[in-house]
């Protein structure tokens, strides 16, 4: 999923391992999803546009501070209903035609909302995503690899810090590895056959499957 359209590993992989064992959330999934980030990123570099991640980025970085600061305060489990609840109302907005355009402000919006859910729920690809949803599926894979790379790297640099990613966990990421090479070898038969309102469609639908995942978890 995340080498053809550009997100959804976590959604796809997180609730599975779950069952398996929960130590395997978040640091190893953050373990093998950075290689898998980044070689897609390589694939598809000829598409990237570095100005709007730079702003999404930078929206992300103040969405991620805002986030520790009122979970420091607050509960998170509203947060994730709240959410859940915004990223349907979008998805359904998008269905009936609304296309919002890729700039700078939408880009740091996007990314701050990415951020702010990403702290909170542990989800936080849906708002730029779905801002990416009109784009050519070359650009989409490109920027949202980009973003998406310097983003866990952030959030590695946290779980890091807060004693949630050592070596056990650098252990287990490694397990995992082999999946997501051979889920990246599939993407790249798969990426080249998906046009751009196929790859729209298929964006929403992740982006809808992340909300319900979120108010079923929170309810």
């Amino acid at each position: 999923m995340q080498g053809s359209i550009g997100f959804g590993f976590a959604i796809a992989s997180a609730p599975l391992l779950m069952l398996i064992d929960t130590a395997l959330v978040p640091g190893p999934v953050l373990v093998s999803g950075v290689p898998l980030t980044a070689a897609i990123l390589v694939r598809e570099r000829r598409h990237l546009r570095w100005r709007s991640v730079g702003w999404a980025l930078a929206g992300n970085g103040a969405g991620t501070a805002a986030a520790a600061w009122v979970l420091a305060r607050s509960a998170g489990a509203s947060f994730a209903i709240l959410f859940g609840v915004l990223v349907l109302v979008a998805v359904a907005l998008s269905a009936v035609g609304w296309r919002p355009r890729v700039s700078p402000r939408n880009s740091l919006l996007a990314g701050l909302t990415g951020g702010f859910m990403g702290t909170t729920t542990t989800i936080g690809g849906p708002p730029v995503a779905l801002l990416y949803q009109s784009e050519s599926a070359g650009r989409m894979r490109a920027d949202l690899s980009a973003y998406f790379l310097v983003s866990m790297l952030f959030t590695f640099a946290a779980l890091v810090g807060i004693g949630r990613l050592g070596g056990s966990e650098l252990r287990a990421g490694l397990i995992l590895i082999p999946g997501t090479v051979l889920g990246f070898l599939a993407s790249s038969w798969l990426a080249p056959r998906l046009h751009r309102e196929w790859t729209r469609r298929v964006v929403l639908a992740a982006a809808a499957a992340c909300a319900l995942f979120l108010l079923v978890r929170a309810l």
